[in-house]
């Protein structure tokens, strides 16, 4: 069984255990999504609407003939409820020591075999352990028919919990000099940069125009970045 309703600091949520595609892979994001204001002058500011980044993952998941119908039915439920998954980059065995990229105050333990699981259990139950990610489905899930009995369920499941059961980062993988680590990834052609200005319509006149001065609102780079570290490793 791959989809289980389980409750969770007296909240019923939908842990989802199904193994993921490889194949596919598993994208992570990171927002920290900001409210874009307007200063005398004209020009653009933005001010952040909570304090810590927002862990968004898009992965494929393998369900198997037998549990399609309870997928189903429970992403259905999806809507009202919030949904619980493993982090799978950090992904491994329960017994092992080792850190992973993200720090969470949950985890998962489960056997993939047997279906069997536990949550936030100090000892080493079954073989396998994730950190927990707490959240909600921000699309309907994409179900494709593979054959064999087999379904691919793509899905991101977007972080929501409260703040002291965040997803952070692990400061012995990042290092202390993040983001200040990072630099243009230079194989790769800068997107440009956007400068944006903006005209209102005021009155019935032909001629757009505004109170203010037609001062540049915004000026946004956008490129890919690579951490320092790396560069120099190879």
């Amino acid at each position: 069984m791959s989809l289980h309703t389980i409750t969770f600091n007296g909240e019923s949520l939908l842990l989802f255990l199904a193994p993921v595609d490889w194949a596919e892979g598993v994208a992570i994001t990171h927002r920290l999504d900001s409210e874009v204001e307007e200063g005398l002058t004209g020009l653009e500011s933005r001010r952040p609407r909570y304090g810590a980044l927002r862990l968004e993952m898009t992965f494929t998941a393998l369900v198997t003939g037998a549990d399609v119908g309870a997928i189903r039915e429970g992403l259905r439920s999806a809507a009202m409820l919030r949904v619980a998954v493993p982090l799978w980059p950090d992904l491994l065995e329960a017994g092992t020591s080792a850190a992973g990229v993200f720090t969470a105050p949950n985890v998962v333990q489960w056997n993939m075999d047997t279906g069997v699981f536990a949550v936030n259990k100090a000892a080493a139950l079954h073989p396998l352990r994730a950190p927990l990610l707490i959240g909600r489905l921000s699309d309907e899930p994409e179900m494709e028919v593979l054959g064999g009995g087999l379904i691919a369920v793509t899905m991101k499941v977007v972080e929501d919990s409260p703040y002291a059961e965040r997803i952070g980062l692990n400061a012995l993988d990042v290092g202390d000099d993040w983001p200040t680590d990072l630099m243009p990834d230079w194989k790769k052609n800068a997107a440009g940069i956007q400068h944006r200005a903006e005209a209102q319509q005021v009155g019935e006149g032909r001629e757009r125009g505004g109170s203010n001065p037609p001062y540049l609102k915004g000026c946004r780079p956008y490129a890919d970045f690579v951490r320092l570290s790396q560069i120099y490793r190879y």
